[in-house]
This record gives C-alpha cells, structure tokens and sequence, in this order.
C-alpha cells in the first residue's frame, strides 16, 4: 500500500475535485497521459479510459484546434513556461458541442511536460453571441429610423 505525505493526500484531494477539467501529459513522439481528473472526463461526456485513448490519438482531434498554429502563436509562452489560453469548440461523446476555455502550461524542463486546466463555457459564448445579434438587430433598427 502506497504512504502519502499530508501534502501529496491534500493535493490529490484537491485535483479530483476541482471544479475544472486537469489534464497531466507528457508530449512528443509518444504521448503519455499522467492525470485525468473525474471533472475532465464529465465535461466531456467519457469515460476516463475513453478519453484518455482520445487524447493518446491526438489533442487535435479531441479539442478542435490545429496544435501546429497552437505552438507558432504561443511559441514564446512554451520556451518560457508561461501559461496561455486556448478556446476551442470539441465535439463532446453525446455528438454536441461545447466551447471550452483551456489554460495551457507547458515545462520544457521535464520534456515537455503539458498541463492543462479546462473549463465549460459554452453558457457564456452562447450569452455573448445573443447579445451580438440583438445589437446587430437594434442597429440595422436605428439605421432604418
């Protein structure tokens, strides 16, 4: 049976239930998926052991987004260990839609080493493009008057 400190157990804790999609990876040639938190695997409708063969089969496919343009526009945050964002619409298991904001940080030092945190906001984007449309609406109103 494996002993963990106080520290190690709080911190475990607190990955599996955070309200937020965490995912530990190590990139290359063969990717390797440390951690998937239970929230990670809920958002987007799969099974830990689906969604981590889904991810070994490519981060593109899974989150929406081409990772060549990824890494050119944040090339300089991936050198330097600073977090960055990516905003992506994934197709989720049940064939839907979700817009998902990750926050990346990836550490050269061990690899890379990929962390990801990921949340749901699909209310939100949904919210703001109604609000887009109603104002497009009240001008092409106020031009007419």
């Amino acid at each position: 049976m494996e002993s963990y400190t106080l520290e190690e157990k709080v911190l475990r804790k607190v990955m599996r239930n955070i309200p937020m999609g965490l995912i530990v990876s190590k990139e290359g040639f063969r990717r390797k998926i440390y951690y998937v938190n239970d929230t990670a695997c809920e958002i987007m409708g799969y099974t830990r052991e689906e969604y981590i063969q889904k991810m070994q089969d490519g981060w593109t496919d899974l989150m929406d987004v081409d990772l060549r343009e990824v890494i050119r526009e944040h090339n300089e945050q991936i050198r330097s260990g600073t977090p960055f964002e990516v905003l992506s619409r994934p197709q989720t298991k049940n064939g839907g839609y979700k817009w998902i904001l990750s926050r990346v940080n990836v550490q050269m030092q061990e690899g890379p080493l990929c962390y990801v945190s990921f949340m749901d906001v699909t209310d939100r984007m949904e919210r703001e493009e109604l609000c887009r449309q109603e104002n497009e609406v009240l001008r092409e109103q106020a031009m007419q008057d």
